[in-house]
């Protein structure tokens, strides 16, 4: 594996995280706790969405003979 390749997968796994916790944060805002501003989640789910289809086309070119 190329070590570019390496990073486009630390750079989805970590926006992955930033999704999860913004969700888990919106989550706890409906039972009472702090509000949390939509666009946080919103923003890191439509990254996700760019990143992780790019990663996997980075890593298809990658891996399959051409």
């Amino acid at each position: 594996m190329d070590e570019s390749l390496l990073w486009v997968w630390i750079m989805v796994a970590f926006i992955a995280l930033v999704f999860l916790i913004n969700v888990r944060d919106v989550r706890s805002s409906r039972r009472g706790g702090h509000p949390v501003s939509m666009w946080r989640l919103v923003g890191s789910g439509l990254l996700l969405l760019v990143a992780f289809p790019y990663a996997v086309w980075e890593t298809a070119v990658e891996l399959l003979p051409s």
